[in-house]
């Protein structure tokens, strides 16, 4: 992304501000999303524009943003096991996945404690190019990792996030790649 002119950035900070100036409404956190259980391993989001396989015995539930999907195995002391989706409608100015999940990273750097990429890489979900992440951070003094993916499609930005523990990832890294590579856009 090259340098902005002045009058796209003042458009940026006026955008930034423009949320602020509506009722406040708090911003929604997935973990406070109460899963249900599935009936189906394809569960599908009209809505939000897309359909997803869900493991068997695992929960779903939807918030105003993302649908949250949630091992049963989840232990209560421990950081549920969880994969995220959000399916957001994105400013005319972001037209590449590129723009999207480095919008996405700087959110990411000021909202996580201890945040790291550990890598990116191209990747497809749904037959349209997406953007792999591995990233680690910690929430509530856990240290957590998450497997992201990104991408546009439709006018819109999904995120799909898979996390853990640190300490669980190996074992549901390739059930998270499963789940994320089962999403099919309507």
């Amino acid at each position: 992304m090259g340098p902005m002119r002045p009058t796209a950035a003042c458009w940026l900070f006026f955008l930034a501000l423009l949320p602020g100036c509506g009722p406040k409404r708090p911003r929604e956190d997935p973990s406070d999303i109460r899963p249900i259980e599935v009936n189906g391993p394809r569960i599908d989001f009209p809505r939000r524009g897309f359909s997803v396989e869900v493991p068997q015995g695992w929960l779903k539930g939807e918030g105003d943003k993302f649908v949250r999907l949630q091992s049963p195995s989840s232990d209560p002391d421990q950081y549920a096991i969880t994969v995220n989706i959000l399916a957001e409608p994105i400013p005319e100015y972001v037209r590449t996945n590129e723009e999207y999940i480095e919008m996405g990273m700087e959110l990411m750097r000021a909202s996580f404690e201890d945040f790291h990429l550990l890598g990116s890489a191209p990747d497809r979900i749904s037959d349209t190019p997406a953007i792999a992440s591995l990233f680690s951070h910690k929430d509530k003094g856990q240290d957590l990792k998450v497997l992201s993916y990104a991408f546009l499609a439709g006018g819109r930005g999904y995120i799909i996030s898979c996390r853990s523990s640190a300490d669980d990832f190996p074992r549901y890294r390739e059930l998270f790649a499963g789940v994320a590579k089962s999403v099919r856009l309507r």
